[in-house]
């Protein structure tokens, strides 16, 4: 699969409104004086590798395109009618990133989460709609998404219904890091809400608002 594609290539999207972008460029450059700051009293007898830096840096553009995203599709699901839907049938085919728990319908879902920095191994842990753990595997500490089959830790196909899912890291220390996982669905139709807001159907079944995406793609 390619890798997640900017809105302006699934829509001719708008630019953030000027309070948007002050807040973004406001939010920047408080995040460039926090990196400073860390960067100068950082202990030079055990300095932070450069890696580090890149990940802080990857995690707030990320933050950043989702700003970004989010004000789009809550311009296109608020606008309503023919125009709302028409605009919206542009995502129909593309793959949205969604924030768990996802709804298992029997094919694999695809997660995606960053594993913390300096994490010596990571886990995926599956729990099911009460809280309950029911299955976990190893994620490798340099793949941003798997794949879960819907198995229980025994291999035993689980079965279908809401699951909720978190990677766990630790580092050499054996320190405990817990990171969020969102997963991928397709989206197969669009359609208007009584009170005319635009909702996404989703492969699974699910149904969800056009702006709870964190994200699109092409498949």
């Amino acid at each position: 699969m390619t890798s997640v594609t900017s809105l302006t290539s699934a829509a001719q999207a708008p630019q953030p409104t000027g309070s948007q972008s002050s807040l973004i460029s406001s939010d920047f450059q408080t995040f460039l004086k926090m990196l400073t700051t860390q960067m100068q009293n950082q202990d030079p007898l055990n300095p932070m590798e450069s890696t580090e830096f890149a990940t802080q840096l990857a995690t707030f553009s990320g933050v950043e395109q989702q700003v970004r995203t989010n004000a789009w599709l809550e311009q296109i699901a608020g606008g309503g009618g023919a125009g709302g839907l028409t605009t919206l049938s542009g995502l129909i085919g593309m793959e949205a990133e969604l924030p768990t728990p996802a709804r298992f319908a029997g094919s694999p879902l695809t997660l995606r989460a960053s594993v913390p920095p300096g994490a010596a191994s990571a886990q995926l842990i599956i729990r099911d709609a009460t809280g309950q753990e029911v299955a976990r595997q190893d994620w490798a500490r340099t793949s941003g998404e798997v794949t879960w089959a819907g198995s229980s830790a025994s291999g035993t196909p689980l079965p279908q219904g809401e699951y909720f899912f978190s990677v766990e890291a630790r580092d050499a220390s054996g320190a405990l890091r817990e990171a969020p996982v969102t997963h991928l669905a397709a989206i197969k139709e669009v359609r208007l809400s009584a009170e005319g807001a635009g909702l996404l159907v989703l492969s699974n079944g699910s149904e969800i608002p056009a702006n709870a995406a964190l994200a699109l793609r092409r498949p």
